[in-house]
């Protein structure tokens, strides 16, 4: 009897020990999981509260290209038109460029060309560098610089909006059932094709002055003026010369005066009705 109760009391020792060592590391695990969980929950929640209060980047400016007309004028003077001349054909064909127009002036003190060369923008600088740097000699040379960036892109911009109005009243016009409503939609669709080609011009037109910088030229040559006396005859053939002038002279004379014989009578008339009346005022008189 006693010993079935040593033996009892002996197996649940050993299993309420087994099962305090047991649960023991249980424990300490989930302690352990419990403060790893805690721990990164308040990390994620840092981490969103850093990302919430950290300011959003600037959005990206938008950025044109810029559009910059230039435009110069240049005075050159040149000992050899002739050789200048040809050295400026060369410079403006080896620079991509083409001269729009030229005149020649051939004066009493100088011949001189006056030439518009429109050059590739980005070979502007080296063009004037290449002409400047010539035996010829610059008398004067201005440049200017136009920004047309802002008026290129709002013509743009509004371009863009007549197209899309434009897409619009076709979509309206395919819609239409009426006369009258198609009659109305093409009188606008004529109106914004119109803006529209009047935008796309402008446009070709800045591109092209943006594209292709402009140069307007005057080169001359001075003329050597050598005093050369005019022949003269000699005093018999210029004595018979005034002697005809002015037979020649007296003749035209007397031809005149008869060519105005009509006056002549009528003068005569009126000259001998003045003598009648004076005459006959003074009988008058006399007989008073």
């Amino acid at each position: 009897m006693h010993r079935k109760l040593l033996f009892s009391s002996l197996f649940i020792l050993i299993l309420g020990c087994d099962h305090s060592v047991n649960e023991l590391p249980m424990e300490e695990s989930d302690e352990a999981f419990y403060f790893a969980d805690e721990a990164a929950s308040e990390s994620r929640m840092i981490s969103s509260q850093a990302v919430a209060s950290a300011p959003a980047p600037p959005p990206a400016p938008e950025t044109f290209e810029k559009k910059i007309i230039r435009n110069g004028n240049l005075t050159i003077e040149s000992d050899d038109l002739k050789s200048s001349r040809t050295r400026l054909d060369t410079l403006v064909s080896f620079y991509d460029g083409y001269i729009s127009s030229e005149t020649f002036n051939d004066q009493e003190d100088q011949i001189s060309f006056n030439i518009t060369c429109r050059i590739a923008a980005d070979k502007f600088d080296l063009f004037l560098t290449g002409v400047e740097s010539g035996p010829d000699k610059i008398i004067s040379k201005t440049v200017n610089a136009n920004d047309v960036t802002e008026q290129f892109y709002d013509i743009k911009i509004r371009l863009e909006n007549e197209r899309q109005v434009e897409k619009r009243y076709l979509e309206l016009l395919d819609q239409a059932r009426s006369v009258k409503d198609i009659l109305d939609i093409e009188e606008k669709l004529g109106r914004v094709r119109q803006e529209i080609e009047s935008k796309e011009g402008r446009l070709r037109y800045l591109e092209d002055r943006v594209n292709y910088s402009t140069l307007n030229i005057w080169i001359y040559q001075k003329k050597d003026l050598k005093y050369e006396p005019a022949d003269r005859d000699n005093f018999g053939q210029r004595l018979k010369k005034a002697l005809h002038r002015g037979w020649q002279g007296f003749v035209d004379f007397i031809l005149f005066f008869l060519n105005i014989w009509p006056l002549w009578i009528v003068g005569l008339l009126v000259w001998r009705l003045v003598v009648y009346l004076s005459r006959r005022s003074k009988k008058k008189k006399d007989a008073k």
